[in-house]
């Protein structure tokens, strides 16, 4: 017959022996409401509680649990209430290890007993978890459920969900039988039944592909920084045996001019790929700024749409600017915004069809402006499109030399975007193309000087820098 025991738990009820269950936090003030009640019915029924703690003092601890369980400090005294730092139960010797861990829940089990108390109840803080050691993490927690069944011993492990990504999440939910989620205000208890088994497995695996596609992202890098660099060296090469071979014998102009354009497409390259680890890197952490200036949108937009048109047109596509307004001030960065415009018309460029078209259209509504990038290429498959600006996916899995690429751009569009306030979405249809639309609020910012003719000139020649870097693996221009 199973042996049920009270949990403490509001909306739990009575658990089963060997109970492994997780937290998930957003802040250390969850822990009043929820974890208080669990060690005070502990407590009570003459239990061994252990709190290992983690990101918190002990005394804080303290404090909190006398809020609501009197005469706390002699718990401590007879060694009813264990308050241990993670760095002694988890780390030995700066490294962690699975079986020392596993073996000393089973030793404070027996503690347990040889003290007369009827069972435990414990709480392990994994805030201090290093994403290095997960994996090993994880197989612990495994492990564990494996060896707790047939014990008087419940608990409760505390994750931090800011640092916990999807994969860590869905994997902590497989590895316990209770999962505690605070939902506004309230805390819902999920059960590992059959039904949520299925769409716990769903999640692990969309984290899995993710993961997958992950990896499959720094193979391609590796590719996009071997490619042009071998390009680079090959061209330098022919370049040198030209010149070298015959002391008389010139290089043929339209040849040298040859080389040094594969030369100077693939440093783009190279510098495009830098440029968009460097950045993604800085949106990570934080510490990527916009500088905001006061300008017309529509001149911007339109020098942009005017510069790739003569860059493009030997391709034999079309792309057209509309707007229903000449003029209209509002505060952007510049080279962040002409980035943002350059790589979806890449992208429309990309995956064009032959004689295609790409129209490029601003339309003024007053409290914002709607841009609008628009193809009549392949398009999207409908199921791509709810994860079409997710880091590391591709478009275009085939990676056909006229549409390579790492799979960060539309990532880092997305980003740049919401820098400027804006919002970006994406309709498409397989066969007939895609438009990918923006909305931006408008804003202005106080300047001490306006922007003067000969500023938006060199705005312009930087422009076609950006087109040439921006367009650099798109190898039939």
């Amino acid at each position: 017959m199973e042996i049920l025991r009270e949990s403490g738990i509001k909306g739990l009820g009575e658990i089963s022996c060997g109970t492994h269950m997780c937290m998930f936090y957003l802040s250390r003030d969850d822990f009043s409401d929820i974890l208080v009640n669990y060690i005070k019915d502990g407590l009570e029924n003459n239990e061994l509680c252990i709190w290992v703690y983690s990101g918190i003092d002990k005394n804080i601890i303290i404090k909190i649990l006398k809020k609501s369980i009197n005469n706390i400090e002699q718990y401590i005294m007879k060694r009813q209430l264990l308050l241990i730092p993670y760095i002694d139960w988890y780390i030995n010797d700066g490294n962690f290890r699975r079986k020392k861990v596993t073996n000393r829940w089973l030793k404070y089990i027996e503690f347990a007993k040889t003290k007369g108390f009827v069972g435990v109840k414990a709480i392990g803080d994994i805030g201090w978890i290093d994403k290095n050691l997960w994996f090993n993490f994880s197989d612990c927690e495994t492990h564990l459920n494996n060896i707790i069944d047939n014990f008087p011993f419940t608990i409760i492990c505390l994750y931090n969900l800011w640092k916990c990504t999807s994969f860590q999440i869905a994997d902590v939910i497989r590895n316990h039988k209770y999962t505690l989620i605070k939902n506004e205000a309230e805390w819902s208890v999920l059960k590992i039944s059959e039904l949520e088994l299925k769409e716990n497995n769903k999640m692990l695996e969309e984290a899995l592909e993710y993961n997958k596609i992950r990896t499959e992202f720094f193979s391609n890098i590796s590719h996009e920084l071997k490619t042009p660099l071998t390009i680079i060296l090959s061209a330098l090469q022919l370049l040198n045996e030209k010149s070298s071979t015959h002391l008389n014998e010139k290089i043929n102009e339209n040849t040298e001019k040859k080389y040094i354009d594969i030369i100077k497409q693939n440093s783009y390259r190279l510098l495009r790929l830098v440029n968009n680890i460097i950045d993604l890197t800085k949106i990570d952490s934080n510490f990527f700024d916009i500088q905001l200036k006061n300008l017309n949108i529509v001149e911007v937009v339109e020098n942009i749409v005017l510069s790739v048109a003569e860059y493009i047109k030997s391709n034999g596509i079309k792309i057209t600017f509309d707007t229903n307004v000449e003029e209209k001030i509002m505060a952007i960065d510049i080279d962040q915004f002409e980035r943002i415009i350059l790589n979806l018309i890449s992208n429309a460029i990309k995956f064009a069809k032959s004689e295609g078209n790409i129209w490029v259209s601003l339309y003024d509504r007053q409290d914002h402006v709607i841009i609008s990038v628009k193809d009549d290429g392949k398009g999207i498959p409908k199921d791509k499109l709810p994860i079409i600006f997710e880091r590391f996916y591709q478009i275009d899995k085939s990676l056909s030399r006229e549409c390579e690429g790492s799979g960060v751009g539309l990532s880092i569009v997305k980003s740049l975007v919401e820098k400027h306030s804006g919002k970006i979405t994406v309709n498409s249809t397989l066969g007939v193309g895609s438009e990918f639309t923006m909305k931006f609020p408008i804003r202005i910012v106080p300047e001490k000087m306006p922007i003067s003719s000969s500023t938006l000139l060199n705005e312009n020649q930087n422009c076609m820098e950006k087109v040439n870097i921006e367009f650099s693996d798109i190898y039939s221009i």
